[in-house]
């Protein structure tokens, strides 16, 4: 068996509009919380500094859907803290300087996974659940070590490189079989085990673009 790819999800987190020359609102709510609404729809409500920069805890809300709900400082997403797009997709985690560095999302999946047997064959099924991850991050993409579970309950963990499981790592199949062993570009790629569904070694060896070799 081939294992899933992780599923597409909306790597574009919406910047903060913190030059706004003249929003179209703006009220004091307490001492240092405001609530202002920006050219284009954006709002903010949360704790500034007598800069007016944003900092400590608020809420962003854009016009297009998308919100982020944590931590600020010096007008940047510091901190901890949840971005949530309109689609329903959803970033927890530790934020620095406006980029995600370490944390959990979580895609909501309803329809068909296609699995792609080693090339040779493809089964489908309906799956109603999510996609998650949880580890670390840069530039808004899976970078590091990681946790991915799927709708199907496959899940690998282990080393990512720009959205791919590349490097070591194990892989368990919702069957409760086992590849523990070298991954690249998604693909079971160098040296590994496969383990059958009662833990018994089953292939060892090398493997080359999901295929066994020797």
């Amino acid at each position: 068996m081939a294992p899933f790819e992780p599923l597409a999800w909306s790597k574009k987190v919406s910047s903060l509009n913190v030059h706004a020359a003249k929003p179209v609102s703006r009220n004091r709510l307490t001492d240092n919380t405001i609530s202002v609404t920006l050219p284009g729809g954006d709002r903010y409500v949360g704790e500034v500094n007598s800069e007016g920069e944003k900092m400590s805890g608020g809420t962003y809300a854009w016009a297009n859907g998308d919100e982020y709900k944590g931590e600020y400082k010096n007008d940047k997403r510091n901190g901890q803290g949840t971005y949530t797009w309109a689609n329903g997709d959803r970033l927890d985690g530790t934020w620095l300087d406006d980029e995600i560095v370490a944390g959990t999302l979580t895609i909501p999946y309803s329809g068909v996974l296609y699995h792609d047997d080693a090339g040779h064959s493809h089964s489908e099924q309906a799956y109603q659940g999510a996609l998650q991850y949880t580890g670390a991050f840069a530039h808004h993409m899976f970078n590091g070590q990681g946790l991915a579970v799927w709708p199907n309950t496959d899940r690998y963990q282990g080393s990512w490189v720009n959205d791919k499981m590349e490097g070591p790592g194990i892989y368990n199949w919702a069957s409760h079989e086992r590849f523990d062993g070298h991954w690249k570009n998604n693909k079971m790629d160098g040296t590994g085990t496969m383990y059958n569904s009662e833990g018994v070694i089953v292939m060892q060896g090398t493997w080359e673009n999901d295929v066994f070799k020797r």
